[in-house]
């Protein structure tokens, strides 16, 4: 089974919904060029950042459709992930979580997530 956490804002890209992490890093962007920042949820993104691989398949201008879900074993990643979501609610997004396990097409995997095109 794979998760992933969205927010209500279509990717135009992959078209569906955006992945919470890209929401929470330009948050995070965006309070440090006005002089301030959420200690909190920089700690989670740092940490976030150390310990998994970005995956290289979006190097592919065709694998900009894919998407990142995380493997349900990923429960260190998941609890990190869940911890920013007030940070993405206070800024005005509603975060939903996904479940499944017929992503899509998988097109890069790792230990904790996978990169899917979505199936239409």
């Amino acid at each position: 089974m794979f998760k992933r956490f969205v927010v209500g804002h279509i990717n135009k890209q992959s078209g569906v919904n955006q992945g919470i992490l890209g929401v929470a890093y330009r948050i995070s962007r965006e309070r440090q060029a006005e002089g301030t920042s959420v200690v909190d949820l920089d700690t989670h993104l740092e940490w976030l950042m150390s310990s998994f691989p970005i995956p290289d398949v979006f190097d592919n201008p065709e694998s900009l459709k894919g998407v990142c879900w995380f493997k349900d074993t990923a429960v260190e990643i998941i609890a990190h992930v869940v911890a920013i979501i007030p940070y993405v609610e206070q800024s005005g997004f509603i975060v939903t979580e996904l479940i499944s396990d017929l992503p899509g097409v998988v097109i890069y995997e790792d230990d904790f997530q996978i990169v899917a095109i979505p199936n239409e």
